[in-house]
């Protein structure tokens, strides 16, 4: 019974060495592992919540940028609404202005086409006058013809009378 003696058979002895320690450390340490492994969980715990908060946060502020990307969209398309409504404003104004700057200017340019007609009509009734008093002064020579300056004033008076005097004058000649 006792003896005592080498074991040869190292396989399962090392087998229960291991299992005798394995036991005696689980003893030991149990208390001290348990805390560090219920810190490590308590420290994952709390990432993961930290994580989720700062994912609904985030997800709260995307959804106000998303909110106020729109709002900003919105008043840029009243922007460009209102430029543009702005622009054809200008654009009816400048051209009404110009539309009344031509027809001003037209109206000008008529009026001066209407009194150089005017001034062409009263110069060539008084050069028809003049050859007119002339040829009738050769042919008569009782009249003297009157000087370039009292021809403005007896224009008038022979203009009325010029066709009376024309029906006696032979032009042709």
């Amino acid at each position: 019974m006792g003896h005592f003696g080498i074991n040869t058979n190292i396989y399962e002895t090392n087998i229960i060495n291991q299992i005798i320690l394995l036991i005696g450390l689980y003893i030991v340490y149990k208390k001290l592992i348990q805390s560090s492994i219920d810190n490590r969980q308590a420290k994952i715990i709390n990432s993961i919540e930290n994580s989720e908060k700062c994912l609904i946060d985030a997800k709260i502020r995307l959804e106000e940028a998303k909110k106020q990307f729109s709002q900003i969209i919105l008043i840029v398309e009243k922007i460009k609404i209102k430029t543009n409504f702005e622009k054809l404003e200008l654009l009816k104004k400048e051209y009404t202005d110009t539309t009344k700057k031509f027809n001003t200017n037209l109206n000008n340019v008529n009026k001066t086409v209407i009194k150089t007609k005017y001034a062409l009509s009263l110069k060539i009734k008084k050069r028809i006058a003049t050859l007119a008093l002339k040829k009738f002064n050769l042919k008569n020579n009782k009249y003297k013809l009157p000087i370039t300056n009292e021809i403005d004033n007896h224009y008038y008076y022979f203009m009325r009378n010029s066709f009376k005097m024309l029906k006696f004058i032979d032009i042709k000649k």
